[in-house]
């Protein structure tokens, strides 16, 4: 399997309306810089290459999924119908100074009071590994963040429900 960890395609995630309640507009945009798919071709052949070494090929079992051609668009193909993600989407709400961060140092949403994002969308882009580590850090931060200045979570109750 080969993965893409850093790339240069850039999806968004956005509101269908303003209930909160509605599931979100996901667009991952796969592919829309081509450089990602060149890099995934290219790991790809870099990965067929090493499957078949000699010490590699006694461990093949039937079933890999190896397309029929490895001609540029038959690879393009077999690239984009099999593709996956790694369930590891970082930086929707990117925390900085800078024009396109949506939270500050503190974890807190610029412009709306009272409201802190804690997850994996703060990080400007993706680290190179699992991102498990880096969210409980950012957890723990909020956690400190919160105890320090004695705030009371928000919570959505029953009622909150009804009136929307």
């Amino acid at each position: 399997m080969c993965i893409l960890l850093r790339p240069k395609s850039k999806g968004s995630v956005g509101l269908h309306s303003a209930n909160p309640l509605d599931p979100p507009k996901i667009e991952p945009n796969f592919f829309s810089h081509p450089d990602d798919l060149e890099t995934l071709k290219r790991g790809f052949l870099k990965a067929k290459e090493i499957m078949e070494t000699d010490t590699l090929k006694a461990f093949q079992k039937n079933g890999i999924y190896f397309p029929k051609q490895f001609d540029d668009d038959f690879l393009d193909e077999h690239i984009k119908r099999s593709l996956e993600t790694l369930y590891h989407p970082v930086g929707t709400c990117k925390m900085g100074k800078d024009p396109m961060a949506v939270v500050d140092e503190k974890l807190r949403v610029h412009g709306i009071t009272k409201l802190r994002i804690a997850d994996a969308s703060i990080m400007p882009s993706i680290i190179t590994g699992n991102t498990n580590a880096a969210c409980i850090m950012i957890g723990e931060k909020a956690a400190d963040l919160i105890l320090k200045n004695n705030e009371k979570a928000a919570v959505i109750t029953e009622d909150f429900k009804r009136d929307l």
